[in-house]
């Protein structure tokens, strides 16, 4: 059986409108941030407008530094915060 898609182009948009943050429309469509990615390129398409959302292009931070026998391994992310 088919799952139910949660997505609402009218309450995407006026999220985005508002300004709302990655975090903030994950929590209010209660999924992660590869379907909001999902969402948003179908919005893109749908709308043939561009939408950018805060918080999107940053990949999450991983724990901490790892110590291997080659050295200390810092991650892009983890050095850029």
């Amino acid at each position: 059986m088919p799952r139910e898609s949660k997505f609402d182009a009218v309450k995407l948009r006026t999220l985005i409108g508002e300004g709302k943050s990655a975090q903030q429309i994950m929590d209010a469509f209660g999924v992660k941030k590869p379907m909001i990615k999902s969402y948003l390129a179908r919005l893109i398409q749908l709308d043939e407008k561009f939408y950018k959302i805060e918080g999107m292009d940053g990949r999450a931070v991983s724990g901490s530094p790892v110590i291997k026998k080659t050295g200390l391994h810092l991650g892009a992310t983890l050095l850029k915060n």
